[in-house]
């Protein structure tokens, strides 16, 4: 798929990593209406930053947890400059390079998570919670926080409000981002199987004492299991980086390697956590998950 590149600006967005939202015109919904995206403007000495926040979204979007897709957009001389023109410019824009930079379009129904208190007791899919517990532990996430989880909140045809969770915001996957491709080879980090509920996050506080058993489990279990072994399948989510971004076979087979080793790690983590009370504070005990949950 070709980098999108008719953009206009619409406005900044909060957060540590400073992102834009951009009007896609080369991007049109159903109405025939510009599509609307988040873009993490990483600059080329943050590179990795980069590489993690799409390969890592590109997961969460492919395990079916209902994050968005990544996509490419491309950040033109000559969109930059009209930018640096504009009356008020965007924040950041001095420091903002052209090129090619990932995206996820920004869903107008939902909302932060810290601007919507109790929507975890309502949620479509209570296994949701699970599912994102399970794919933050497979990316080793540091940085699930309130903020980056959109919370949409669906009401057409239903008696009672439900609400459905949007995971995002990726570039601090891999323990906390990568500085070298070398750090995703580390033992330590492969084999554990801790799963990543006792970040310091408030969230990942919030969303683990709603796992009470390994019922609560066994969706992020199945949907994880379509990725053990699976070498073929987590290739193809590498090779959707641009070329551009010069990534080699080496550093890409170092990838592979770790997204087949933390989800064998993962999958065994929470078959049978290992002190599961630490994990999820409202753990009752049960019985452990068959092999062919």
């Amino acid at each position: 798929m070709s980098p999108l590149s008719r953009l206009a600006w619409n406005r900044d967005v909060a957060g540590s990593s400073r992102p834009w939202r951009v009007l896609a015109l080369d991007s049109l919904d159903v109405a025939g209406l510009p599509r609307e995206y988040i873009v993490k403007h990483f600059r080329s000495d943050q590179r990795l930053a980069r590489i993690t926040e799409y390969v890592a979204g590109r997961f969460a979007y492919d395990t079916q947890i209902n994050a968005p897709e990544p996509v490419i957009v491309e950040f033109t001389p000559a969109f930059l400059a009209d930018l640096a023109s504009l009356p008020t410019p965007p924040r950041d824009v001095a420091r903002a390079e052209p090129g090619l930079h990932v995206a996820f379009e920004w869903n107008q129904y939902a909302v932060c998570m810290m601007e919507t208190h109790g929507s975890l007791n309502s949620l479509e899919r209570p296994e949701q919670v699970g599912e994102i517990i399970g794919v933050d532990t497979v990316l080793i996430n540091f940085d699930r926080s309130p903020a980056n989880i959109l919370v949409e909140l669906l009401t057409v045809g239903r008696g009672t409000p439900a609400h459905v969770l949007h995971p995002i915001d990726w570039d601090l996957s891999f323990a906390g981002g990568i500085y070298d491709f070398s750090e995703l080879t580390r033992e330590g980090l492969l084999s554990s199987q801790k799963p990543w509920t006792d970040s310091g996050k408030v969230v990942h506080d919030a969303l683990s004492t709603r796992v009470r058993s390994v019922d609560d489990l066994r969706s992020a279990i199945s949907k994880l299991r379509l990725w053990e072994n699976a070498r073929a399948r987590i290739q193809l989510v590498i090779k959707g980086m641009p070329r551009e971004w010069a990534v080699t076979a080496e550093q890409q087979a170092a990838l592979v390697q770790f997204f087949l080793r933390r989800v064998a790690s993962t999958i065994a983590g929470l078959q049978a956590p290992d002190d599961p009370n630490r994990a999820f504070p409202n753990w009752q005990a049960s019985l452990p998950l068959d092999s062919t949950a």
